[in-house]
């Protein structure tokens, strides 16, 4: 049987139902594929399907490679970018995960970046030129990442080699009186293969004059960095962590999938790009 394309491999991991809008015309029954819509063209008989996935014997007069072409559906337009989009996620994790096997790690890393300089305010007579001043903002936010890469030699150190995508979300400013601008915070996400990344302090512990634990000393990745880190390991579906004291789920490989479905082809400029030499 000729190779299964990689799509087909991830399938049988994703046999679940895609909903949608129902045309009347159509009788509503469950999609097996990802991104998959009804008006995607006619799918192969399950029969099909089993000998491709399953490995079945195929006992049909057909040849495997007919049977393999006709067992999975055609998209249209709209569904065949967005998985052709999931399976260029898929092999960038694919490969980050084997980079991680072959260094030697227990985890990927998940790594925000940002600092106060990332934050730009623009005021109400400046939004007509909002997308202007969003992409010189990107360009400098970005620039600043780089060489601080480049140049940190604590960085250096750890030796980290990945994807990074950058993200930047405005906020409406409000004053007493009305609306004032929007703020805009630029950050970057990365997955990461590294040695150890930890932003937790290392300081001594005293008491305030409330009787309160404080701490003396930031973190070396603080100190180092500028501005917030948030790290996180990637270790499987829905792992649950601490944020602010409340539990939450994520950062899983299906939470890393999800960002590198969202950022790793995202248009104009703002596309993922790799650290390292990998």
């Amino acid at each position: 049987m000729e190779s299964m394309p990689i799509w087909a491999k991830h399938a049988h991991k994703s046999l679940e139902t895609v909903s949608g809008t129902v045309s009347s015309k159509v009788e509503e029954k469950p999609r097996k594929f990802r991104y998959v819509c009804y008006d995607c063209k006619t799918h192969g008989h399950k029969w099909m399907q089993d000998i491709v996935l399953r490995g079945l014997p195929n006992k049909s007069f057909l040849s495997d490679a007919a049977v393999q072409a006709r067992a999975f559906p055609k998209r249209c337009k709209k569904c065949r970018s967005r998985q052709k989009r999931w399976t260029n996620a898929a092999n960038v994790f694919v490969k980050l995960d084997l980079l991680r096997m072959n260094e030697g790690y227990q985890h990927l890393r998940f790594v925000t970046f940002t600092r106060k300089e990332w934050n730009l305010f623009i005021p109400l007579d400046e939004l007509s030129n909002k997308e202007f001043l969003r992409e010189e903002h990107k360009r400098k936010c970005v620039r600043s990442f780089r060489n601080w890469r480049d140049r940190n030699s604590w960085w250096q150190g750890r030796e980290a080699m990945g994807q990074y995508w950058p993200e930047c979300t405005e906020k409406a400013v409000w004053d007493g009186y009305g609306f004032e601008g929007i703020e805009l915070h630029f950050h970057t996400h990365c997955i990461l293969v590294s040695k150890y990344l930890d932003n937790r302090p290392k300081g001594l512990w005293h008491l305030d004059q409330n009787g309160k634990p404080m701490i003396t000393e930031d973190s070396k990745f603080y100190k180092e960095w500028g501005g917030i880190v948030d790290v996180r390991s990637v270790k499987d579906y829905q792992v649950k962590y601490q944020h602010k004291g409340e539990t939450r789920k994520g950062c899983g490989r299906r939470a890393c999938m999800n960002y590198l479905v969202k950022y790793i082809t995202k248009a104009d400029g703002w596309k993922s790009a790799k650290i390292g030499k990998w």
